[in-house]
């Protein structure tokens, strides 16, 4: 089969075409360039942005969960204290192993404790003798604010813990004048609290962070425990918000390291905690950056795509001029190319004077199409020609002749040969089901000798045989001359 050559008028054609395309590609991108890297740069930071508001607001959802939690463990201790006998009896086994069981529940509790003015436990979850805790904030602010509710402290360092940070949640209980009988605290362990925070956060180069309004840090991800505790202070960017403000966004340079950060804040509800969500822009805007250089490095690799575009103009004639000669519904080749190879000058040279061609038709196939339609029967086609080429060898030469018939050509083939390849193509038809049960084949084998005879006289013999083959049951093989079938019918 010939194939257009590479320097064809046609392809010279194409190629012109495809380097013209090119050409014009750089100048357009030369001039829409600036204009997409500004717009390209506004969509990233507003990424930025979103993605530093997505954090604030799902640290600010997971810290007001764990104090609206903490909340209702200190109205359920307020409960028992009023109801239970053995309230006022320091350090009561009902109690503490009450308050035990919830603590267990609970992971991110480091205690519970029951107070009594000034700073005295009456009932905790903790280890050895109670510290006394009249010095710290959960108790004294609800003894110096009479109207005191819920109380968020700061962070500070446990007594009884060894180097562990927490917060106290804490409420009062007061007698019927009013007066502050009983503080009950929940004590927050901060690296649990951290933990918890960081289990949904996975943005990269982002930092999560719960803040006093004065900037104190009672958690932050990632690197929780090297900052919890510390008090950085408010950028002066945050300044510009009101003390109170609900939400807010600034852009500005990190003090924890120093890095430029898009920064988004929203106030806990019912507390003076933020939760603060940033974003650093050199990481985020890296994407840009990276579409940056390789919208340069097209300039730099067009030139390659132009050839490579041409190559593949030339594979693609190619490929028209092979699509030409296959049956575009079975993939063999079709009739017209091939009697043109069965009968060049090239095959004729090297099949030396013997040729056995066979020709095949699939029986009953107009009860096919007419009962189960024609792209039943088409499917059953390209069965049928992809069983036959599968028994053919790599020099044999497999076509669709016409309608459900098909031609195979051998060279160097005796009739024996010629017989058994015959008789697997029918059993390899057989193998091939459809809706109405097996479909079988009847094929007829001619052979001649190439010096008195020619192609054409083979195909008519064989085509002769076919119908000797049809006539005698269908299903079987026949070869042009022969007085009975070559394979029985089945």
């Amino acid at each position: 089969m010939k194939t257009p050559q590479p320097d064809s008028p046609f392809l010279r054609a194409q190629l012109a075409r495809i380097w013209g395309g090119t050409v014009g590609l750089m100048v357009a991108l030369a001039v829409l360039f600036a204009a997409y890297g500004v717009l390209d740069y506004r969509a990233q930071f507003a990424l930025a942005e979103s993605e530093a508001q997505e954090i604030a607001d799902m640290a600010a959802l997971n810290a007001e969960a764990t104090l609206q939690a903490a909340n209702q463990l200190l109205t359920g201790m307020g409960a028992i204290l009023q109801h239970a006998p053995e309230a006022a009896t320091p350090q009561a086994p009902q109690i503490r192993n009450t308050l035990l069981s919830w603590q267990a529940g609970t992971p991110y509790l480091m205690d519970l404790l029951v107070v009594e003015p000034p700073g005295r436990i009456l009932h905790w979850t903790g280890p050895g003798t109670p510290p006394d805790v009249s010095d710290r904030q959960y108790v004294r602010h609800h003894l110096e604010a009479p109207d005191s509710r819920l109380y968020v402290g700061e962070p500070q360092m446990s007594k009884v813990h060894p180097d562990k940070w927490f917060f106290g949640v804490s409420k009062p209980l007061r007698d019927k004048a009013g007066k502050v009988d009983r503080v009950v605290v929940a004590a927050i362990d901060l690296s649990v609290f951290g933990d918890s925070l960081g289990v949904r956060f996975s943005i990269p180069g982002s930092t999560l962070v719960i803040a006093s309004g004065d900037g104190k840090i009672y958690a932050r991800i990632p690197d929780n425990e090297k900052y919890v505790g510390k008090h950085p202070g408010i950028p002066p960017e945050a300044a510009q918000y009101p003390a109170g403000t609900p939400a807010g966004l600034f852009v500005t340079r990190s003090p924890l390291d120093d890095r430029q950060r898009v920064v988004a804040f929203r106030l806990l509800r019912g507390t003076s905690l933020y939760a603060v969500g940033s974003v650093d822009i050199g990481t985020i805007m890296a994407p840009w950056y990276e579409r940056l250089v390789l919208v340069v490095g097209m300039w730099l690799v067009l030139g390659t795509a132009a050839l490579w575009f041409a190559y593949r103009l030339a594979v693609s004639a190619r490929e028209h001029e092979t699509l030409a000669a296959i049956d575009s519904l079975t993939g063999v080749l079709n009739r017209r190319s091939l009697l043109g190879l069965a009968d060049s000058p090239e095959r004729r040279r090297e099949r030396g004077d013997r040729l056995v061609v066979m020709m095949v038709d699939v029986d009953h196939f107009k009860v096919i199409n007419d009962t189960y339609g024609h792209a039943v029967g088409d499917e059953i086609l390209c069965r049928i020609a992809a069983a036959l080429h599968s028994c053919c060898r790599q020099s044999d030469l497999v076509g669709r002749y016409g309608g459900e018939e098909f031609l195979v050509v051998l060279d160097h083939a005796s009739v024996d040969d010629s017989l058994l390849l015959a008789e697997n193509m029918r059993q390899a038809v057989t193998a091939v089901s459809t809706p109405r049960g097996p479909v079988s084949v009847s094929i007829g084998i001619a052979a001649i000798d190439t010096v008195d005879g020619t192609l054409d006289d083979a195909i008519r013999r064989a085509d002769t045989a076919m119908y000797a083959a049809k006539a005698a049951g269908r299903n079987c093989v026949m070869v042009a001359d022969a007085a009975a079938p070559a394979v029985p019918a089945a």
